[in-house]
């Protein structure tokens, strides 16, 4: 079990790093988690847990060939420290929901990340109100930069992941928000376009 663990880091990093990415660029807007999500969700929680039974049964066959081997040959046998049940089935069930988290929310942002490079659909413009700018730093290291808005009837605010450049072109709170349909049906924000007093956003009419 401690092997697995070892061998899954890895792999835990990279899939935590790119359902980040993928879930802040490419967020769906007007989207219902438990009619829409549920799928890839679920089969993703499913195909990680399974993945996990295989690989841990795998590991104790191996073992144990391993060491019906040593005993034919006489060389050292691999001993397993016996835990108590509750500290084992403890460690089990941290790692089961851990993958299965980890499974639905990589299959999730794979599904939005498809649904948004896979997108042919041209874009509707609305206007927005720019709410906030924001830049977020993680362990003194990585900088995010993120534009907040609202359409005219959200409640709360939504969110695009962008760049300084970008930010630095809003002389105004106000701007125009290209919403495209999605290549799986999920509305998305493309971009958001600042205005400027006396011109036209581009793509506008």
């Amino acid at each position: 079990l401690t092997l697995l663990v070892l061998s899954l880091i890895p792999i835990f990093f990279l899939a935590l790093l790119w359902n980040i990415y993928g879930f802040e660029k490419y967020q769906p807007v007007d989207f219902d988690w438990l009619k829409q999500g549920w799928l890839p969700l679920s089969v993703g929680g499913g195909l990680a847990l399974a993945v996990l039974i295989w690989a841990a049964l795998k590991q104790r066959g191996k073992v144990a060939r391993q060491n019906s081997e040593a005993v034919k040959t006489g060389d050292a046998v691999e001993l397993t420290l016996r835990k108590g049940k509750i500290s084992l089935g403890f460690g089990a069930l941290v790692l089961a929901c851990g993958s299965v988290l980890l499974g639905g929310a990589t299959a999730m942002s794979c599904c939005l990340t498809v649904n948004a490079l896979l997108d042919k659909s041209p874009p509707v413009l609305v206007p927005v109100q720019i709410t906030h700018m924001i830049q977020v730093t993680h362990d003194g290291m990585f900088r995010e930069y993120k534009l907040q808005f609202r359409r005219r009837n959200d409640k709360a605010d939504l969110e695009l992941l962008t760049t300084p450049q970008h930010l630095a072109t809003f002389n105004l709170p106000i701007g125009i928000a290209h919403l495209r349909s999605g290549w799986l049906g999920w509305h998305w924000i493309e971009t958001v376009e600042p205005v400027h007093l006396g011109n036209k956003p581009a793509g506008g009419t």
